[in-house]
């Protein structure tokens, strides 16, 4: 892996910790951005565009109030949650809206392209959003990922990844964090006012915060399909 080529190291699944969890993937280190260039082994750079998720998104809010910038925060991280999917479905083009919103360096960011996408529906429930300091906040969700599966590059539904298995996810609870900053983001891009990237991630499967949401029936995965036929 080239050090062009590298946006962040990668981390299990597209996972902001203030409360006492568990997390299996954090990152301290916070890089400098830099946008995909050309290679000796890529003599093209990967495609940028904004395409339509093959994963579907539903984002449920905290069940207490929140204040005026916890709702700014919410509206932070559904932004961020809807484009690290769309990008971790099509993982061969970099999105734009996932690039700007995230801070290079960290598991939370894009990794090199890859050939197998997701595809199905997701459902995140917010559990809460904190702030650690007027700069730094983290916000814990649940993840039901069970009827997601993957997608491959030539629409095949339901494929093998790549050790070999067929996709099937489970609830977790994860937390994504957020830095209240100038610095550039993944896209190499700095801004004149602060703004909140996210550049931290953290998992835990079996969490007891997320049982009513395992309870639940999951909802229907997509059709197994190959080019063939389907």
């Amino acid at each position: 892996m080239t050090k062009q080529r590298r946006l962040i190291s990668a981390c299990a699944s597209l996972g902001i910790a203030v409360l006492v969890f568990a997390t299996g993937c954090d990152s301290d280190t916070v890089g400098s951005g830099h946008t995909p260039q050309p290679t000796a082994s890529s003599p093209t750079a990967p495609p940028t565009a904004l395409v339509k998720s093959a994963v579907t998104v539903t984002v449920r809010p905290p069940k207490t109030k929140l204040s005026i910038k916890q709702q700014q925060l919410a509206s932070v991280f559904t932004e961020f949650i809807n484009a690290r999917y769309r990008f971790s479905s099509h993982p061969w083009i970099y999105d734009p809206v996932y690039l700007r919103t995230v801070l290079p360096g960290g598991p939370d960011n894009p990794t090199d392209t890859g050939s197998v996408g997701l595809v199905g529906p997701l459902t995140i429930q917010v559990l809460t959003i904190e702030l650690s300091d007027p700069s730094t906040a983290v916000i814990n969700f649940c993840a039901d990922d069970r009827s997601v599966r993957y997608l491959g590059r030539d629409g095949s539904v339901d494929i093998a990844g790549p050790a070999g298995d067929h996709r099937r996810g489970d609830v977790s609870l994860q937390n994504s964090r957020f830095q209240l900053t100038r610095a550039a983001a993944a896209d190499g891009k700095t801004s004149e006012t602060p703004r909140w990237l996210a550049y931290r991630g953290g998992y835990f499967a079996n969490a007891p915060e997320c049982k009513e949401l395992a309870a639940s029936r999951p909802p229907k995965p997509p059709t197994p399909n190959t080019p063939t036929s389907g």
